[in-house]
């Protein structure tokens, strides 16, 4: 693999490096490598900077015929700054993931069943211009973040004949980490969940992150680093409108259905005047979902530009499928 070279890059990036695997997990999956390939795609989608994932640091250490123990060394961690222009640095571990199965009544003759799917992290993460320098003075987020996802569809199993859930549940080891057959599964949709809430962490620590303009951008995928080009989230923008305002607050006809979430960013546009260019959109305000109320409606609190808004401006967010 030829010598990773500085990139420009659009705004402060994030080199992830692999986690430490403290699940109990039993299968082929190396989730010290999986989780955070994972997350960096996630990260490369939502928020459009590079982010270089744990393979290419890997290689990069056996390039230099270091041993792992430079993962942990802060000089490591320098040198990636100054050559990759990265400013921030995710170290992590996976504390939990599992899928379970429930069942009630009688295998042999009938039962319902369901599936849960959990996985959870520990992470840091640490502003890399702060290096060299105290570790603590270095860190600017931190945390435990889960996601997770029940199937409470209770499936009928007659005779103990395998619905096409169970089939999933017991071939869950061939299905490729991150690919689309992975996305549908219960532990897929908790690996959703937990990218989710990890960067909702991140965005209230480092509140730079809810000002990128990313939001709103038309995408049909962003390419992610080298070696999770198999993983792919595919962005699009939503738009509605403004329904009603009283105080800080304000509903929007986004919800459910448009694949909106708790603590999403919405961008607040002013209507164009006559003659002016598709690309002249006016911004003047941000909201923040509070609660998804329905499939089309959302409660949010208004953030920057309170004194600009008026019923029936059009709001657009970005949601990641």
């Amino acid at each position: 693999m030829p010598p990773l070279a500085a990139q420009p890059v659009p705004g402060p990036g994030f080199v992830v490096l692999p986690f430490e695997d403290r699940s109990s997990f039993e299968g082929p999956w190396d989730l010290g490598l999986e989780v955070p390939r994972y997350l960096s795609a996630y990260l490369t989608t939502r928020y459009g900077s590079l982010v270089v994932a744990p393979q290419v640091v890997l290689s990069r250490v056996a390039e230099q015929g270091l041993g792992t123990g430079a993962l942990s060394d802060p000089k490591f961690w320098k040198q990636l700054r100054d050559e990759l222009n990265v400013r921030f640095l995710l170290v992590g571990a996976v504390s939990d993931f599992d899928v379970s199965r429930f069942t009630t009544g009688s295998e042999t003759l009938g039962a319902y069943e369901a599936f849960k799917g959990a996985a959870a992290v520990s992470f840091t993460v640490y502003d890399l211009t702060r290096i060299p320098g105290s570790l603590p003075a270095a860190e600017r987020s931190h945390g435990i973040v889960r996601g997770e996802f029940a199937d409470r569809s209770f499936a009928l199993t007659l005779f103990g004949k395998q619905s096409q859930r169970t089939v999933e549940y017991r071939e869950l080891n061939r299905i490729k980490f991150g690919s689309e057959e992975f996305n549908a599964t219960v532990i897929g949709q908790a690996c959703r969940q937990l990218a989710h809430n990890l960067t909702m962490q991140l965005e209230t620590d480092l509140p730079f992150l809810r000002s990128r303009e990313l939001w709103t951008e038309d995408t049909t995928a962003w390419t992610a680093p080298s070696d999770t080009t198999d993983i792919i989230f595919r962005g699009r923008v939503v738009r509605g409108a403004l329904i009603y305002l009283e105080g800080d607050d304000a509903f929007i006809s986004l919800g459910d259905l448009d694949g909106v979430q708790k603590g999403q960013m919405v961008t607040v546009f002013a209507e164009k005047e006559p003659g002016i260019s598709p690309g002249s959109d006016v911004k003047v305000g941000l909201l923040e979902i509070t609660q998804v109320r329905g499939p089309h409606l959302s409660l949010t609190k208004i953030r920057t530009g309170k004194e600009n808004l008026k019923q029936k401006m059009e709001v657009r967010a970005r949601v990641i499928e």
